[in-house]
């Protein structure tokens, strides 16, 4: 099944290695690795055997499949790769489907990350929400103390779910299934249930983005974050925004704690733990594809319909059934 949102033909950029902003038309691609042959790219030496009696052989050079998650579809019209809401600013997205984005969270009371990032949002918000070149696209709303009588009426209301905890964390829980059954499409990373929704629904009615936990097992070794930030200007403006001004947190200092977790480690993480820049161009691809097919009601709907109906599978009759063959080992009790 492919489910992979770059197809034969595209042109796409390189975003690391040793081709790195080569460019280069997509001459296929192999879904069940999440890897893409792109024409001059990654070029490998291959000895050739003779087939039949007298042939000779050779030496030639060809592509060799690299992963999808290191290449970016170039825009047709601008001939780069294509970030929303500075794209939208910039006058750079054009054709961008009046989006409202609605976050919901909790902090514990000692869990200063968590409370600079609730306030980022919340400042983000006033930026978008008041800026005459967003404001009508563009809507940031944070949902204080959310709680399930607010679940109750915004999950039911979503179009989409954005589960986007990083792949192996485990961090992608229930309430994605709650969005499932009420007929929203996921747009996240394959971890938790996120793996069963696609599974069941089908990738190609999700959107599903971001390094795998097997590429993250080959990258993390090495990441680092900065070389992204400072080779992509894009990405360093977002990265930029939480020192340079942009926003503010009222002098607390919880902002510069975000960037330097981003970019030098803090605490007992390395930097840029939950590999949020290198999964960052994905997820806005994933984004603005989601954005672009939402256009097409009737088909959209059609994705929606077919979660609802593939989300038998959370039944927690059946979950309670498995847990108790398989965790507790009980049988059913005759009365």
């Amino acid at each position: 099944m492919n489910n992979l949102k770059i197809k034969k033909n595209d042109k796409v950029v390189v975003l690391s290695g040793k081709d790195k902003g080569k460019t280069g038309k997509v001459l296929g691609t192999v879904p069940s690795e999440r890897k893409v042959v792109v024409e001059g790219i990654n070029m490998v030496t291959c000895h050739i055997k003779p087939r039949k009696q007298g042939e000779e052989g050779g030496i030639v050079k060809r592509e060799a499949a690299i992963y999808a998650s290191k290449v970016q579809v170039v825009c047709p019209k601008c001939d780069k790769g294509t970030r929303v809401a500075y794209e939208i600013k910039d006058g750079n997205l054009k054709d961008f489907t009046p989006t409202t984005f609605i976050f919901g969270a909790k902090s514990a009371p000692g869990y200063y990350r968590a409370k600079g990032i609730i306030k980022y949002i919340n400042e983000v918000a006033k930026l978008v929400n008041s800026d005459p070149a967003t404001k009508d696209l563009l809507n940031v709303v944070f949902v204080s103390n959310y709680r399930v009588s607010y679940a109750e009426k915004l999950v039911a209301a979503a179009d989409i779910s954005e589960q986007i905890s990083t792949a192996g964390t485990e961090a992608s829980g229930t309430g994605n299934m709650k969005f499932m059954l009420n007929g929203a499409v996921t747009l996240g990373t394959l971890d938790g249930a996120n793996v069963e929704i696609a599974e069941e629904a089908g990738a190609e009615n999700e959107y599903i983005f971001g390094a795998t936990v097997e590429e993250l097992e080959r990258i993390m070794p090495s990441y680092i974050p900065r070389d992204i930030a400072e080779s992509d200007p894009k990405i360093k403006r977002v990265v930029s925004s939480l020192i340079d001004g942009t926003v503010s947190d009222g002098g607390t200092g919880a902002f510069r704690e975000l960037y330097y977790a981003l970019m030098e480690g803090a605490s007992w993480h390395v930097p840029d733990h939950y590999y949020l820049l290198g999964d960052l161009r994905s997820y806005v691809d994933a984004k603005l594809a989601a954005n672009r097919d939402y256009r097409d009601s009737l088909a959209f709907a059609k994705k929606c319909w077919l979660n609802i109906c593939s989300a038998g599978k959370f039944s927690s009759d059946r979950t309670i059934a498995e847990y108790a063959n398989d965790i507790w080992h009980i049988g059913k009790v005759s009365l």
